[in-house]
């Protein structure tokens, strides 16, 4: 599945497991929602939230890594991302901050939203 955010002269698609944790990065970064954005209904995300949206995920787009951490992970990696391991998720699957979720090709997608934040609002479906 995927969610559509869709821009007045652009659509992105991203993978659905990878827009919560998109968002989680932005509030890291100190973005502050004015809207609940996690579950797509249709919201619509006004220009003034799309830009602020951008410039938190821009600050936090350095500090995803290039290489995916999640294909060979370490204990060692993981603190230095400085985030815990030890719990594991309610599906029993590992927790993954979102800068290790986001790593390797999960930058891409932190850097099409990025540019859509910068061109407006858009909805979210």
């Amino acid at each position: 599945m995927r969610i559509d955010l869709i821009g007045a002269s652009q659509t992105v698609c991203i993978p659905s497991p990878l827009w919560p944790v998109i968002l989680a990065l932005a509030q890291m970064a100190g973005w502050e929602p004015e809207g609940d954005y996690f579950q797509p209904a249709g919201q619509v995300v006004s220009r003034e939230e799309a830009r602020a949206l951008g410039q938190a995920l821009d600050a936090a787009l350095p500090l995803i890594p290039d290489v995916d951490v999640c294909l060979a992970r370490t204990v060692e990696h993981c603190t230095e991302l400085n985030r815990p391991i030890e719990r594991p998720a309610l599906d029993g699957a590992e927790v993954w901050s979102p800068l290790e979720a986001l790593s390797g090709p999960g930058k891409e997608h932190v850097r099409a939203v990025i540019a859509l934040c910068r061109l407006g609002g858009f909805r979210i479906a």
